[in-house]
């Protein structure tokens, strides 16, 4: 019988730590590691399905927070601070999104050195035109989702949250 990948990693990472098998860190183990792999399910259907346009979840993102924006121009550290990336991730961005002609670096007439990203009228008939079908993804992903689901799983990526603060304070 063939074990999916992340039943192996989750008797793997047991064995290699000791940890007894229906006990509440072992729960917390395959738990993680499911909804990790999860994750990176979705991420990579995401991906391919953008690719095709050129497309990045990063893109998307740079593309719809320039676009919530009420001037629809950010200095790149507001981007990157929006966005919870680095300035030198914004950069390889803002240059492909600029070649798409999506988005334009506009100098300041009084300071050169200072730069805004700002969205194109063809950047922003994109986003308006390809949202649904990101959307569509969201809501496709959680079709078999009661209210009642989704208010746990706004609980259960709470607490998912609240553990990623603790977690952040370990030392590896």
């Amino acid at each position: 019988m063939k074990l999916e990948i992340s039943e192996v990693l989750s008797q793997t990472f047991m064995k290699l730590t000791g940890i007894p098998e229906h006990t509440p860190a072992a729960q917390s183990v395959k738990t993680t590691i499911q909804f990790i792999r999860t994750a990176e399910e979705i991420f990579k259907s995401m991906d391919a399905r953008f690719a095709g346009m050129g497309l990045s979840r990063g893109k998307i993102m740079m593309l719809c927070i320039l676009y919530a924006d009420t001037n629809r121009s950010l200095l790149p550290s507001e981007l990157a601070d929006r966005a919870q990336v680095t300035r030198g991730t914004i950069t390889g961005l803002v240059d492909g999104l600029e070649a798409e002609g999506w988005v334009k670096r506009i100098h300041d007439a009084k300071d050169r050195r200072r730069t805004s990203v700002q969205l194109t009228d063809k950047g922003m008939r994109f986003v308006e035109q390809n949202v649904e079908g990101y959307v569509g993804l969201m809501i496709a992903l959680t079709s078999k989702f009661d209210e009642d689901d989704f208010v746990k799983m706004q609980e259960l990526i709470s607490k998912l949250r609240e553990g990623f603060e603790v977690s952040s304070q370990l030392e590896i």
